[in-house]
């Protein structure tokens, strides 16, 4: 591996299936990529980790394989960004460096009662009752945000809290000033960085927000939340920029140095950019004004839409969240989600509806008239519009003619339902968004013919479909470059910026009105599975 003097950038997504890194030149080719599944383990029904040792090495693996696969030397990589799974955490000591547990993921249920128990609480109902009436007066969105304010086990406050009360080493850590807390994006710049030898903790907007412990007016963690779950403040990591020059620190390249077959000293990267993975996804795809929308179809459905300087407080199915800071400025936008979308897809593979997920597309078309079937997804309870964590998982309609094709169709086209619903809730509350005439598209499933069509049907709106799935892995790497000053703009890197495939809505309105029908009858099955949990 020889050192080319080309310019190219390293970008990595840490996410919650796969690993994935890529180079791209400063002319705007992927010269390389590579992957490795995440580590994923539960060790019980309620508990869901990633183990962070297995982690730590497949990150290694990923980065060294695409820099071979690349035939890229290190000292040609100007820079790279980090960009991570959100709302998962993992506490280690400050003298050691050791972590006292497996990183708990966004899925984690331990601490389900707590959270139940919290939401429940006087504290909690109280600030619920006095920001209602302030925010009626003032319009204030901060005051919006409380009086719709409910606690449940997605971000991290609550599983810290509940971890500082159940593992002894993690309490006992706190008491002695020894404990460090961190997202994922804090904890792998720390092992980047050297580990303990250069102590680097940190973070940036686009993760912190999923801590629940940081205030988005204030832009500092909130003391009444730290009180009021009890965690030490002097765990946390410091809050900087999603882009700098310094703040992030550098990768040490000593930790593959087995990779280059020299004892040649090879300088460190420079660590110019960190973001949440679907605020990656939102740069790459190129969602930086008001109102641009996007969609990725990876371990769920993530609709994003840039809502600008001002967060949307709702609640209402819908959550507040940071595209990313720049230059000391925020930018926000809204999400809905829905958790289930590779899940719902592997489950077939799995039930022999189909050998390869790729095949889906055809099938989907192939497959006869499927009358009343419906899929519901619900392997992680229903969200958007339903929002029932306890909604049971399974066909109804079924008829003794419908076989594996039909059952296919059925899943694929509770995906798109499922992308439906989220933006016809945008609409409703953001009246804006009904002039967003353009969704962009990105991960695994976005490949599916069938279901990007049927979206586009669906809302009405054109479908953008990038080249690369991997847009979180090039978002960041853009981000990171425009920091390190290898391009000047998204221009430079066209050729994997704009769009290989679009989808448009082109249906009569017969045709229409009966794909509408079956989205209606769809959200009607889901009823009739909501609760279902409860009442077993």
């Amino acid at each position: 591996m020889k050192s080319t003097n080309i310019k190219t950038v390293l970008g990595i997504d840490v996410g919650t299936t796969t690993i994935k890194a890529i180079i791209v030149s400063e002319k705007g080719d992927i010269l390389g990529s590579s992957h490795l599944d995440t580590p994923v383990s539960v060790p019980n029904p309620l508990y869901e980790e990633i183990q962070h040792d297995i982690l730590w090495e497949r990150v290694l693996s990923v980065i060294k394989s695409c820099l071979k696969n690349a035939n890229t030397h290190p000292r040609d990589v100007s820079c790279m960004g980090l960009s991570t799974l959100r709302s998962s955490f993992i506490t280690w000591s400050k003298e050691t460096g050791k972590p006292f547990h497996n990183i708990i993921t966004w899925k984690d249920q331990r601490s389900h009662k707590l959270a139940e128990q919290c939401d429940k609480g006087f504290q909690l109902r109280l600030l619920r009752l006095i920001s209602a009436p302030l925010y009626a007066i003032t319009r204030s969105k901060m005051h919006q945000l409380r009086k719709n304010y409910h606690l449940d086990t997605t971000l991290c406050n609550v599983k810290l809290a509940w971890m500082l009360r159940n593992n002894k080493e993690v309490k006992k850590s706190a008491e002695n000033n020894d404990l460090m807390f961190g997202t994922l994006d804090s904890w792998l710049l720390f092992k980047l960085n050297g580990g303990r030898t250069n102590n680097v903790h940190v973070t940036e907007p686009s993760n912190v927000i999923s801590t629940g412990l940081w205030d988005m007016f204030t832009q500092a963690y909130s003391t009444q939340l730290l009180r009021y779950f009890d965690i030490p403040g002097t765990i946390l990591p410091k809050i900087v920029d999603s882009s700098s020059p310094h703040d992030f620190g550098t990768f040490d390249c000593n930790i593959i140095q087995d990779i280059l077959r020299t004892s040649d000293t090879i300088p460190n990267i420079p660590i110019t950019a960190v973001m949440a993975d679907q605020g990656a996804s939102a740069y790459g795809l190129g969602c930086t004004k008001k109102g641009d929308m996007k969609l990725t179809f990876g371990t769920g459905t993530f609709f994003n839409m840039n809502t600008g300087k001002e967060p949307h407080c709702t609640f209402d199915g819908l959550w507040p969240l940071i595209c990313w800071k720049q230059q000391g400025i925020l930018d926000f936008f809204v999400e809905g989600h829905v958790y289930a979308t590779s899940a719902s897809i592997e489950w077939g593979k799995r039930m022999g509806f189909y050998q390869d997920p790729n095949e889906t597309s055809a099938i989907g078309y192939e497959s006869n008239d499927i009358d009343m079937l419906c899929f519901i997804p619900a392997f992680h309870g229903l969200q958007e519009p339903f929002t029932d964590p306890r909604a049971g998982c399974g066909f109804i309609g079924l008829k003794k003619d419908h076989g594996t094709k039909e059952m296919t169709r059925a899943i694929l086209e509770s995906i798109a339902f499922g992308a439906k619903a989220i933006v016809d809730r945008v609409e409703e509350q953001l009246g804006y968004a009904k002039n967003t005439k353009e969704i962009k598209v990105d991960g695994g499933a976005s490949k599916n013919d069938f279901m990007m069509e049927l979206v586009a049907e669906l809302t009405g709106k054109t479908i953008l479909r990038m080249p690369s799935s991997d847009m979180s892995a090039i978002g960041v790497g853009l981000m990171a470059g425009i920091q390190a000053n290898v391009w000047n703009n998204r221009d430079s890197l066209n050729p994997i910026l704009l769009p290989n495939k679009i989808f448009k809505a082109i249906s009569t309105m017969e045709e229409k009105r009966k794909l509408i029908s079956r989205y209606q009858t769809w959200k009607k099955a889901c009823k009739h599975f909501s609760g279902f949990y409860s009442r077993t």
